[in-house]
């Protein structure tokens, strides 16, 4: 039950749907209506996202519109824990990940690389330059530490605006 006060703000029609679903005696009454469901061949990613989104710890699986079972959080933890590791991989080096890394930075429409610069050396990334904003600096950082083979990345960079502002 609410407290008094609260009850004077209460929806009633709310209200009443809350008295239902507590009081109901027949399945329509309990029941929630709006599914959130997924087919058989749903990745694990999306159905965690289905339960954290709608605030549920199963969900139903179906074929054809029909119900073939229930998946759990406690199934997608099981799952998780049976996944083997990634494969460790092996030192590589600095050539292959500068090759890597410069790929990725490629692929980054809102970095500017004109004012970037990146050394690897021993597996160690040096990134040098002016970035636009912390964030920017963030990204990099967990980019090049993303790379395998990288053992540790040395931020050299500056905020361009810090910099521009010195001048």
């Amino acid at each position: 039950r609410r407290s008094w006060w609260l009850e004077l703000f209460a929806d009633p029609s709310t209200q009443a749907k809350e008295f239902l679903k507590q009081q109901g005696v027949r399945a329509e009454h309990v029941m929630t209506r709006g599914v959130a469901s997924v087919g058989e061949d749903a990745p694990l990613a999306r159905i965690a996202d289905l339960m954290e989104v709608h605030g549920v710890k199963r969900l139903p699986v179906v074929r054809d519109g029909k119900l073939v079972g229930i998946v759990s959080r406690a199934d997608l933890v099981r799952a998780l824990a049976a996944m083997p590791a990634p494969a460790a991989a092996g030192p590589r080096d600095d050539r292959a990940i500068d090759a890597a890394l410069h790929a990725k930075l490629r692929a980054l429409s809102w970095l500017n690389t004109a004012y970037l610069n990146v050394v690897v050396e021993n597996g160690r990334v040096g990134l040098h330059g002016l970035v636009d904003s912390t964030d920017q600096r963030r990204a990099l950082k967990a980019l090049a530490e993303s790379v395998p083979g990288v053992r540790g990345v040395d931020d050299r960079l500056s905020d361009r605006a810090r910099v521009a502002g010195l001048v």
